[in-house]
């Protein structure tokens, strides 16, 4: 089956070239016409599995806080314009 598969597509970049390269060679390869709707199947598992690295995940969390602190700010401005 399609998912039993998936399992094996790996993670490292020169790894999954490799992987892809045997695939394509191979006699039945993940991209055979098969089931309607399986290569929307097997980029729906990829992006499901995809895990951002933990520096992204801080340079994130980082952009987002300033961007709160921002709306903040421009608040109080507008604010402290209606006053005057």
């Amino acid at each position: 089956p399609l998912w039993a598969k998936l399992v094996d597509i790996p993670e490292d970049p020169d790894e999954a070239l490799e992987f892809w390269i045997n695939d394509a060679g191979g006699e039945t390869r993940l991209t055979d016409s098969g089931p309607r709707g399986k290569w929307n199947l097997l980029m729906n598992a990829r992006i499901l599995s995809f895990e951002l690295p933990p520096e992204w995940e801080r340079q994130i969390a980082e952009s987002e806080k300033k961007q709160r602190r921002t709306a903040k700010s421009r608040q109080k401005i507008k604010t402290a314009g209606d006053l005057v």
